[in-house]
């Protein structure tokens, strides 16, 4: 008996439809993901504190987990120990904070640079993950930063899902506020003393060279002083 096998031309004519099939199902395992972590997000509630409101300064920091499989798989992936997987920019404005960032949520209509009222943004995090750090800068300085941020959001910069931090032409959250602080008051915030540079790392900005912590709900890992991670030492 002899056995035949599909020819090399049916196997390439069928490999678009697999690989189309293939996409199909992943975009909707991401959907259905995306989905109960809405849920989930939907019976939570999470708000800061009066007297955490009354702390916050013009060009703050905040730094959260998400929902959904980009915010889980980005804490996986970077392995910090503060479960984080996204930051924005604090700006008030009529009368209002705003967190000024670069989302690739699938909750918003649009992913890239945005606003979004600070209340939302908390609501949004996953309960006991957000940070708020403050530049070591004058805060009249800070006014230029979010200043230039703003003008990001104006220009409807899209999201870099390239990460690629040479090309700001697309920009993901941690590279917008680097790009804005680096072009307003020359801090490389990346430029560590005896550190490497370390791009895809949201301890950068819970390093006490450049930053001190305004108060983290995050819990302190296991094995770790928490007098140093509450200073900002990685």
């Amino acid at each position: 008996m002899t056995t035949r096998f599909p020819s090399a031309r049916k196997i390439v004519l069928a490999l678009p439809f697999a690989l189309i099939l293939l996409a199909g199902a992943f975009w909707m395992a991401w959907g259905v993901y995306d989905q109960r972590s809405e849920g989930e997000r939907a019976r939570q509630v999470y708000r800061l504190s009066p007297q955490e409101m009354d702390s916050l300064r013009e060009g703050d920091i905040i730094l959260r987990r998400g929902y959904g499989m980009v915010s889980d798989y980005i804490v996986k992936l970077f392995d910090e120990p503060y479960a984080l997987s996204h930051c924005g920019l604090l700006s008030r404005k009529d009368g209002k904070w705003q967190v000024i960032h670069s989302e690739s949520s699938s909750y918003f209509e649009f992913e890239g640079a945005q606003s979004q009222e600070l209340a939302s943004f908390v609501s949004h995090s996953r309960p006991g993950t957000v940070m708020i750090v403050r530049l070591r800068a004058p805060e009249e300085e800070m006014a230029k930063v979010t200043a230039a941020a703003w003008q990001v959001v104006e220009q409807a910069v899209v999201f870099d899902y390239a990460f690629d931090m040479e090309d700001h032409s697309q920009m993901y959250c941690a590279e917008m506020i680097w790009k804005v602080i680096d072009d307003q008051l020359g801090i490389d915030i990346y430029d560590q003393p005896g550190k490497p540079r370390r791009y895809n790392q949201f301890a950068n900005f819970y390093d006490s060279a450049h930053f001190e912590v305004v108060f983290n709900h995050n819990p302190i890992p296991a094995g770790q002083a928490p007098a140093m991670l509450q200073a900002g030492a990685p």
